[in-house]
C-alpha cells in the first residue's frame, strides 16, 4: 500500500475513534440527567444500564457516521486524482 492509502486509513480510524469518544462525552451527561429526572419507574441499576445503552448507541452512530464520511472523502480524492491523470 502506498503512503497516501495508509494515511487515509489512519484518518478513517481516527474519525471513528473521535466520533466514539465525542458520542460518549456528549451523551452520558445528557442521558444521566434525563434518565434520573424523568425515569422514576426504574431502579438505580436499571437507570445506569439505560444510560450506558444510550451512550453506546450514540457513540456507535457518531463513530459510524465519521468513518463513513472519511471513507467517502477518501474515495472522492482517489477518483478526482484518477480523473486528473486521465485514468
Amino acid at each position: 500500500m502506498t503512503i497516501q492509502v495508509v494515511d487515509e486509513l489512519k484518518a478513517i480510524m481516527a474519525g471513528f475513534m473521535g466520533g466514539a469518544k465525542y458520542g460518549v462525552k456528549i451523551r452520558v451527561p445528557h442521558a444521566l440527567l434525563m434518565t434520573f429526572l424523568f425515569r422514576r419507574d426504574l431502579s438505580s441499576r436499571d437507570k445506569l444500564k439505560s444510560v450506558c445503552q444510550l451512550a453506546l448507541e450514540h457513540a456507535t452512530n457518531l463513530a459510524s457516521f465519521a468513518a463513513l464520511y472519511k471513507t467517502l472523502v477518501m474515495m472522492l480524492k482517489f477518483i478526482s486524482r484518477s480523473i486528473q491523470r486521465g485514468w
